[in-house]
């Protein structure tokens, strides 16, 4: 059998709308030494990008630049345009993420099969008090009928040291990463198809985070007994790597489930090294099972096209343009602040 996939964005999309948002991918943040908070309106990482994020990825990740109000590509050595992030005013910002996949599959002496699958979602993120509080709603509008992903709000302490969220989420355990088939996403079930209900509260200190959730466990279904799904991450993060620790346990009358998971990240010359552990036991009931994951991807430090990288790393304006997009409580961990072009 021989399978083949290609994964494309329309043109518009990517260039008005998917800069404001994405899947997340922990790769990048082992590149650049940030933590998920940085460039996203989630703590825990995934879904909307914060101004910075969008800013990053138009200004350090594409492989060319196109002027919004032309369509045209910025030539090298050109004047950089201004970064569209779906900040509408100071209470309202929007998003989304628009992808599509092509699929063949060849079987011998069988049909083959040529198959086009859309994905696409929807973000809307509310402030009603400026840095403090904030109501996030992710909706998948695509494939099938629309469902939502997550819909919370999160309140940030005046020292934006301490957050606690409530509603529908994503639970916090080990690295979010995009794809679903991966073992520490299908086997332990938390991926971007089980949100749950509940609350969650985080601390963000220095290189620290940490993450405590307590949610129905019905995968944000109805809820039918008294048990509760209680997730935690717990990371340490450094510029060049980072290492953290996951636990989760669902405790649900008929069978109780605990996964443990760790993973670190290494920044090198060559490649920027991922490694992942899972661990999934279910007991009670008729059957016990124990499952385990291990993990190993390496990227090159060149997922950024060579000259492009070059171009943005040494771009005074849209140096400052990121750092002025940072948002406080990133300032805090990064020990960085706003500048104007050097």
């Amino acid at each position: 059998m021989k399978t083949g996939t290609v994964t494309a964005a329309t043109l518009l999309a990517f260039v008005l709308l998917a800069p404001a948002a994405s899947l997340a991918e922990p790769y990048l943040a082992v590149r650049t030494g940030y933590k998920c908070i940085v460039c996203h309106v989630n703590p825990t990482g995934g879904g909307k990008r914060a101004e910075f994020g969008s800013i990053y990825s138009q200004t350090a990740m594409a492989a060319e630049r196109l002027d919004l109000r032309t369509g045209k590509a910025i030539p090298a050595g050109g004047s950089e345009p201004e970064s569209w992030t779906g900040r509408l005013n100071d209470q309202f910002a929007v998003g989304a993420d628009l992808r599509a996949n092509s699929q063949y599959v060849a079987v011998p002496h069988d049909t083959d099969t040529f198959a086009f699958t859309p994905r696409a979602q929807a973000y809307l993120e509310v402030k009603p008090i400026a840095d403090r509080l904030t109501i996030y709603v992710d909706e998948r509008v695509s494939p099938g009928a629309a469902t939502n992903r997550e819909t919370y709000a999160l309140l940030w302490f005046a020292n934006r040291s301490a957050y606690v969220k409530a509603g529908r989420m994503f639970v916090p355990f080990g690295l979010r990463i995009e794809d679903d088939t991966a073992f520490i996403r299908q086997g332990t079930g938390t991926n971007f198809n089980s949100s749950d209900d509940g609350v969650e509260g985080g601390l963000e200190l220095g290189p620290w985070s940490a993450q405590v959730s307590v949610t129905n466990g019905a995968g944000g279904g109805t809820e039918t007994n008294r048990g509760k799904l209680i997730s935690s991450l717990f990371a340490f993060v450094q510029p060049v790597w980072r290492v953290g620790i996951s636990a989760s346990t669902n405790s649900n009358g008929a069978a109780d489930r605990r996964m443990q998971s760790v993973f670190a990240g290494l920044r090198t010359p060559q490649a920027h090294l991922r490694v992942l552990r899972s661990q999934c036991r279910s007991e009670g009931g008729p059957a016990r099972a124990l499952q385990r994951g291990v993990g190993i991807r390496a990227v090159p430090v060149h997922a950024v096209p060579p000259r492009r990288a070059q171009e943005q790393r040494h771009s005074p304006e849209q140096r400052a343009e990121r750092d002025r997009a940072i948002p406080a409580v990133a300032r805090v961990l990064l020990g960085r602040q706003p500048h104007g072009p050097r």
